[in-house]
């Protein structure tokens, strides 16, 4: 009988309506099949406790369905709702929806199948055998008739093929049709067995819940398993052909003293102080108390927010509504009840005729004449006057005689009008002449003013011509006012532009400066110094210039002191060359003493080291004793050794030519000791004596051994240990236990004097030693600051050396203001200044604080950009749909949008969808969530990659729009993270959250203009890759600074704290250069604080923003078409790319009602999404995004 009742329904019903594409793989993952045993887990199925329209709230329902589908629709019993029509083979819920388009057809397994007895053939249903053309009915051949197809477990069969036809397997059986074991017959078909409280069903081939009466349904065999004879009709278990549940079984009435609600279920009767709705029985209230529904409220009350309230026109007595009363004129078209001897006419309450409402009373007027007293209300002005200002007067165009207001006598302009004459022509009665005159902008042409005429500023006046444009007249000529200019035929005040800004010859420039060449300029002696043109203060080599003085001597301020740039050095007050002298020639008046000798300061002449002779200009050792070669090498720096003996090793090798070796660093007892050596083609004698004193030993020369970058002494060690400097003497210093002449100083006579060389630039560095001039550094150093500092392009080689950044391929790590590391890019160029980074690929500037396309600030837009990362969830698509629901609209109309980093754990891809469509922008935040520093470009490409794919497929959001990346934890992958990107398809990534600024967005093409980590920064060019940077957040009254707004919450923080803070921040874009203003939010934030406080923090924030009319709330895809295309504030009103059309996604499938998917994983977590389509084979995860069920691996 089930079998049948289910195959009636399947062939009887040719109305009904389709649920959305993709509700039928809603059914096959929420009722997942269980393998056999069943898990502990029994179901996904759950029992809903809202009202039963919820569980269809996106379908049309109709209770009367006839005639209420639209075309290509019928009606479903089941749901109660027009769902689509199905043709054969196409995705099903029901068989009415198979039925509408194929009379028999019912649907199995959630797939149109042909009336038994029929096959598919072109799209729709044909009777398999041209003998038998009747539906459910089938040819056998063997008895040469048809006979009607008998379904599993009915009776009534006289041969197998009978039943096969319904289900392959089933025989004939003691006329019953059998299914094969271990299948049973169960709602029409043959299912398998199912565990307690569920059954099999045909539709969706798996088993579901069995469903009491009144509980929510999707199909009438849940129903039925319960209790025969239900049915699901309209997503609830009901009792067929209008019969109620007494609770046991299904009745043609209720039990007396009982009623059938809107279920069907048999409840008790309501009592004499109650009211029944809907089967349910709710006390009687009267007006003012406490209520659920309307129908308990009395005295035409109805229940509104819980309270039986009057209708508007009545008040509250004793718990009734009786009517409101008004007073006279009030309104009575409510029914109000008129007071004060007044009636209701035409909705409004009047007074008798003769009667006049005062007080609230209609009484009777007194009359009085022109002049007389009219200040109380029961007063009326006859004789023609009206009350004016309290006492009776005539009105214009009248005059007093007699008693009685009278029509006055006119007169013309230029006439007495002493007797209350009207003035004509447009003239006016002057009081003090008793004359009719012309206004001031009129003048008298024969018995009329006439409009004097018009002159512009510049223009003449001296025919009475009125000046306009703020202009007056004189000297026959409208003029404009010292402080005014003329413009468009108008006087406008000078604008007043600061110095360094750009001028017109009509602009004023303050401070003190002058419009030169179209800029204000400060005069000669001065400069620009806050707004001002102050007096310079010059400052000499050497001398502090962090003030703003202007160094003078040929020096440049670095690091707030004055010096000489390159080899030169300080001399008479000024930056020269420093002069050389030779061995034997005059020194000490800044001459630098070359070949090998030193200066003499006692007798002012460059002399040789003791033992040493002076040959061709250098000074050479004595030959004596014993003769070494010393080769020539090149100096490389991870040769240097880290430990070198105070014994030197020389070896001999002939070469043409030889560079000079120069001081460097010994290790030891020598370590502060310096070395000057000069090689040359030539065999050197040395004696053991002056070895000796060179830190030499014969020990140490014997042999033929190699010499490596010998770095010895510089200064002659004064024989004997010490352990103070007073146990020292000859101006030696005690260092390591030993007397040392200072760094740079020889010992010559038992005394320490000056020794320079002319050898090549030192490779010992000096790096940290305090400088006044360059030329006090060696190694290559700068004196920077006022310190010796290796400069930009070269790095200290970790043993003293300032060598170029490409010896060593290492990152430079130069701390900014903020202690920040910045700029330590290798491969990567500066930005250009030659112009070839053009937009609207390429785009950067050296401090990051220019405007694309060279705008001032007041000429570009604001641009906010609020972002949140994150999955979207049932609970925060809530919060997203009340911000955005268009009540927040920019200066051009349109609704303000964001931008999206969606993440994949717990993400629903339908509410993905839903933002997308409603103009909003979805990006990439990863797969996993995990942090991807250090992490391999294959690993990179999986989480971004596989997001945006996983995105495309279950959200329907086209791939190529989906262009932004925000790593996990704001944390950069550099080189890793942006060639993927580039060669992924990516336009923008906005992960770096910085200090200081705020900086415009850029490509890296080039160096960044911000600091950044040094695994985080680009190494290498990345053409027209964009990053939005992320200013970080300060708090007034804390040092700290924060990326995420979540991280500059404060204990006790109250939304206006919060919207306060963000004004704060975005005011120092604002007021500065206008570069973006981004705001990161990550899920955690939107529920930090109490009754939903944080989401008004932010809603506070952004009425905030909308209050300047130059300021827009966009997403970053829409800030970055702004980059690429810069337009004028002036004409962002037509700007193509921030129009209210311009969002909309109708080339975007859509997604009607999502599919849930759930699935157990590895650890036996469920796990469950919602997607727009049909559910993955698998759960998708890294290496398999889109649930393929086909895992990559990623290294």
């Amino acid at each position: 009988r089930l079998g049948l009742l289910l195959l009636l329904i399947a062939v009887g019903n040719t109305n009904v309506d389709a649920f959305p594409e993709g509700f039928f793989t809603k059914l096959t993952n929420f009722f997942r099949k269980k393998p056999t045993p069943p898990p502990v887990e029994v179901s996904t199925y759950q029992r809903y406790d809202s009202p039963d329209e919820d569980l269809f709230s996106n379908i049309h329902s109709e209770v009367n369905p006839s005639g209420s589908c639209p075309a290509g629709q019928v009606y479903v019993d089941e749901p109660g709702a027009c769902m689509t029509v199905q043709y054969p083979s196409q995705p099903c819920q029901y068989s009415q929806q198979c039925s509408g388009a194929e009379e028999g057809a019912f649907c199995s397994r959630l797939k149109c199948e042909c009336a038994h007895g029929m096959t598919i053939s072109g799209g729709s249903c044909v009777f398999s055998n041209h003998n038998c053309r009747k539906h459910a009915h089938v040819w056998i051949e063997e008895l040469g008739e048809c006979k009607q197809v008998i379904l599993p477990g009915s009776t009534g069969c006289s041969h197998s093929s009978q039943c096969s036809t319904a289900y392959a397997g089933t025989y004939c059986f003691h006329q019953m049709c059998t299914c094969p074991p271990p299948l049973y017959p169960v709602d029409g078909t043959c299912g398998e067995r199912c565990f307690q409280g569920h059954t099999y069903s045909s539709i969706t081939g798996e088993c579901l819940p069995s469903v009491l009466p009144g509980e929510k349904c999707l199909y009438s065999s849940q129903c039925n398993a319960m209790q025969v004879g239900t049915v699901c009709k309209r997503g609830r278990c009901r009792c067929a052909d209008g019969f109620v549940f007494s609770g046991t079984q299904c009745a043609k009435a209720c039990p007396k003293g009982f009623t059938s609600n809107r279920f069907g279920l048999c409840r008790p009767d309501c009592t004499q102080n109650q009211v029944e709705h809907e089967g349910d029985c709710y006390n009687k209230m009267g007006a003012g108390q406490r209520c659920e529904i309307s129908a308990q409220c009395s005295s035409r009350s109805t229940c509104i927010g819980g309270i039986c309230k009057c209708p508007a026109n009545m008040i509250i007595k004793s718990g009734r509504c009786y009517p409101k009363e008004v007073l006279p004129l009030d309104s009575c078209a409510g029914g109000e009840q008129c007071s004060g001897g007044s009636r209701c006419s035409n909705g409004k309450c009047v007074c008798p005729p003769g009667t006049k409402a005062l007080n609230g009373q209609c009484i009777t007027p007194v009359t009085v004449g022109p002049g007389e007293n009219c200040l109380r209300a029961d007063v009326k002005c006859n004789e023609g006057s009206v009350c004016m200002n309290g006492v009776c007067a005539c009105m214009t165009g009248t005059i007093l005689r007699g008693g009685k207001c009278r029509a006055h006598v006119t007169a013309n302009p230029g006439e007495s009008c002493g007797r209350g004459e009207r003035c004509e022509g447009e003239s006016l009665c002057n009081r003090n002449l008793w004359k009719c005159v012309c206004p001031m902008e009129m003048i008298k042409i024969g018995n009329k003013c006439h409009p004097r005429l018009k002159s512009a500023p510049g223009f003449p006046c001296n025919n009475g011509e009125i000046c306009i444009g703020g202009s007056y007249c004189q000297d026959d000529t409208c003029t404009c006012a010292p402080s005014q200019v003329r413009q468009n035929r108008q006087c406008v005040a000078r604008k007043r532009v600061a110095p360094g800004s750009r001028c017109t010859s009509a602009d004023i420039c303050i401070g003190l400066s002058r419009c030169i060449d179209g800029f204000c300029q400060c005069e000669d002696g001065r400069m620009e110094r806050r707004g001002e043109c102050t007096i310079v203060l010059r400052a000499l080599p050497g001398d502090g210039c962090s003030n703003g003085e202007e160094c003078v001597g040929g020096s440049k301020c670095v690091g707030g002191v004055c010096s000489c740039p390159g080899e030169m050095i300080v001399y008479e007050k000024e930056c020269r060359v420093q002069p050389t002298s030779q061995p034997g020639l005059p020194c000490g008046y800044g001459e630098r003493c070359i070949g090998g000798s030193f200066c003499d300061y006692d007798r002012k002449v460059c002399s040789c080291p003791s033992g040493f002779s002076i040959t061709r200009g250098t000074c050479q050792p004595p030959v004596e004793a014993m003769t070494i070669d010393i080769q020539a090498v090149e100096l490389t720096w991870n040769t240097v050794p880290s430990q070198i003996s105070s014994t030197a090793v020389t070896s001999t090798v002939n070469t043409p030519s030889m560079p000079t070796m120069t001081s460097g660093y010994a290790t030891g007892a020598n370590r502060r000791a310096n070395l000057l050596l000069e090689t040359s083609t030539q065999r050197h004698s040395f004696r053991r004596s002056e070895l000796s004193a060179l830190g030499l030993t014969t020990s140490a020369v014997s042999g033929r051994e190699r010499l490596q970058h010998t770095t010895h002494s510089a200064r002659s060690i004064q024989p004997g240990r010490c352990r103070s400097d007073e146990e020292c003497s000859g101006g030696t210093q005690c260092a390591e236990g030993y007397c040392l002449c200072p760094v740079h100083q020889i010992m010559n006579n038992g005394h320490c004097q000056s020794a320079t060389t002319e050898a090549p630039k030192p490779k010992v560095t000096t790096v940290s030693r305090p400088c006044v001039a360059s030329n006090q550094c060696a190694d290559g150093a700068e004196c920077i600051s006022g310190v010796c500092r290796c400069p930009e392009g070269t790095v200290d080689s970790r043993r003293g050396f300032c060598i170029p950044l490409l010896t060593e391929q290492r990152v430079v790590a130069q701390l900014g203001r903020d202690n920040r590391i910045r700029r330590p890019q290798v491969g990567i160029q500066r930005c250009p200044m030659d112009g070839s980074c053009q937009l609207p690929d390429c785009y950067c500037s050296r401090t990051g604080a220019e405007i694309p396309g060279g705008y001032s600030a007041a000429e570009v837009p604001q641009m906010v950009i609020i972002t949140f990362d994150g999955p979207i969830t049932d609970h925060s698509i809530k919060i997203f749909k009340s911000i955005f629901n268009g009540r927040f609209r920019n200066p051009n109309g349109c609704p303000i949008k964001a931008t999206f980093f969606v993440s994949h754990e717990w993400n629903n891809y339908d509410q993905s969808q839903w933002l997308m469509g409603n103009g909003h922008e979805i990006a990439v935040g990863s797969m996993t969530g995990d942090a991807l520093r250090g992490e391999s470009s294959e690993r990179w490409h999986a989480e971004m990659v596989g997001m945006r794919n996983a995105l495309r497929l279950f959200s329907y959001v086209p791939g190529n729009e989906i262009i932004g990346v925000r790593a996990p934890h704001l944390e950069t992958g550099g080189d890793r993270q942006f060639s993927m990107m580039t060669s992924s398809g990516f336009a923008y990534d906005s992960t770096m959250a910085v200090s200081g600024g705020p900086y415009w967005p850029q490509t890296l093409d080039f160096t960044i203009a911000w600091g950044c980590s040094e695994d985080g920064c680009p190494r290498v060019s990345h053409h027209g890759l964009w990053e939005i940077p992320i200013s970080r957040l300060t708090r007034r009254g804390h040092r700290g600074e924060y990326a995420t707004l979540k991280d500059a919450l404060r204990t006790g923080d109250l939304p206006d704290d919060i919207a306060d803070m963000l004004e704060e921040n975005f005011q120092r874009h604002y007021r500065y250069n206008r570069a973006p203003f981004v705001v990161a939010i990550n899920s955690e934030y939107l529920t930090s604080l109490q009754d939903s406080g944080a989401v008004s923090a932010l809603e506070i924030f952004i009425s905030k923003v909308l209050q300047n009319r130059d300021a827009y709330i966009v997403s970053a895809s829409q800030a970055l078409h702004w980059l690429r295309l810069p337009t004028r504030l002036a004409k962002i009103q037509n700007f193509t790319s921030w129009q209210c059309n311009q969002r909309a996604r109708h080339h975007i499938l859509p997604c009607e009602n999502p599919s849930t998917c759930t699935f157990t994983c590895d650890r036996g977590e469920a796990h469950a999404f919602r997607i727009c389509g049909s559910c993955p084979r698998a759960y998708p995860k890294l290496g398999d995004p889109t649930g393929s069920g086909n895992v990559t691996a990623v290294n």
